[in-house]
């Protein structure tokens, strides 16, 4: 693919890094053709240099291939990831709160807890990460959290073929985030294949809770292959908020007893659906969404029903193949359809794709 920048041609190709000509640097983490991300940055002498997997006190798009990433080899924790974290908890005195830790491996992760030594807790810093070539991936070697963020105004933003694995038998979600902290999905990241047996166990891939927590989906990131007993795929909790658009998808999730709810989304909080699809995932009610006290806005996106193919369908085992309202609000702004054609005597719930073909 051939762009042109005022005077400059950029070719931008399916690897890491390409260049390059009138003397400006493009530095590309992606590693689908279509997917990839250019960064402009002043010349280092026009010539193409790979950037080192490591920490850096910098949003992804001002690493220059001449920087060094910061020396955590002597930092507490047994993994990149750890060290990484700890130092930024710990060490973090720069005036420049953005870091962006690049991944050229996988890699496995003991399990943490909210408390944890893995917890993103210092205040007002983000931290995003991100694999180069190829997709990287992070898994469980034991039951916990691979992440938690829990401190106000902190963030976490996977990107750029980060995939997290979760394990099967785990009492966790994969990513919890609370306490007022943000959490961003985009750019081809993904989690997926954690399960539990365990009842009362909430959002088998990201569970949010509290005012001011977000969780943002886009770009084609997803959610999928998870199970849980309340929001097999993400678990909305009070007060918090998701907002999923672009191409993002949740699919294939599931509730692991009879009396779970919301195969893909359990909302008790905020959830505004811009775009996307919600396909494939299976409860008791609401396969797809299930809204147990909170508001869901959708404007844009799919979330399928019963009346579609069997790979996109959502199911539910009673009632509300694609949605299901138990005590909250359901607000439709797609005009002229109705977003709950049926009703349980006092619940309301639609087995059929939304919005309507």
């Amino acid at each position: 693919m051939r762009k042109s920048l005022k005077n400059l041609t950029v070719i931008i190709s399916i690897g890491l890094l390409v260049i390059l000509t009138a003397g400006c640097e493009v530095i590309s983490f992606g590693g689908q053709s279509g997917n990839n991300d250019a960064y402009y940055n002043d010349d280092q002498g026009g010539n193409s240099q790979r950037i080192s997997e490591g920490l850096y006190n910098k949003a992804p798009h001002l690493i220059l291939p001449s920087d060094n990433p910061i020396n955590i080899s002597t930092t507490m924790g047994d993994t990149i990831i750890d060290k990484a974290i700890y130092y930024i908890n710990y060490f973090h005195n720069s005036s420049t709160n953005n870091y962006t830790l690049l991944l050229d491996n996988n890699i496995d992760l003991s399990g943490t807890y909210i408390n944890g030594n893995r917890n993103l807790t210092r205040s007002n810093v983000n931290l995003t990460i991100m694999g180069i070539d190829e997709e990287r991936i992070i898994s469980l070697s034991s039951s916990g959290f691979i992440f938690v963020v829990n401190s106000y105004d902190t963030s976490l933003t996977l990107r750029d073929n980060i995939t997290l694995v979760g394990r099967n038998g785990n009492n966790s979600a994969v990513v919890a985030v609370t306490g007022g902290a943000s959490f961003t999905m985009s750019s081809n990241s993904s989690i997926t294949g954690n399960s539990s047996t365990s009842y009362n166990f909430s959002g088998g891939g990201v569970y949010i809770e509290g005012a001011g927590t977000t969780f943002t989906m886009q770009d084609n990131a997803s959610v999928h292959g998870n199970t849980a007993e309340y929001g097999g795929g993400v678990f909305i909790g009070n007060n918090a908020s998701f907002l999923m658009r672009d191409m993002a998808s949740i699919s294939g999730n599931n509730i692991n007893s009879s009396f779970g709810y919301g195969g893909g989304v359990y909302v008790a909080g905020t959830f505004n659906m811009e775009g996307g699809t919600i396909s494939g995932n299976r409860a008791n009610e609401g396969g797809g969404v299930y809204i147990a006290g909170g508001t869901f806005t959708m404007s844009g996106g799919t979330v399928y029903g019963s009346n579609a193919s069997y790979t996109l369908a959502n199911t539910a085992f009673f009632s509300g193949s694609s949605l299901y309202r138990d005590w909250g609000t359901a607000v439709y702004n797609y005009p002229g359809n109705n977003i709950l054609p049926h009703t349980d005597s006092y619940h309301n719930y639609t087995n059929y794709t939304i919005p309507a073909n």
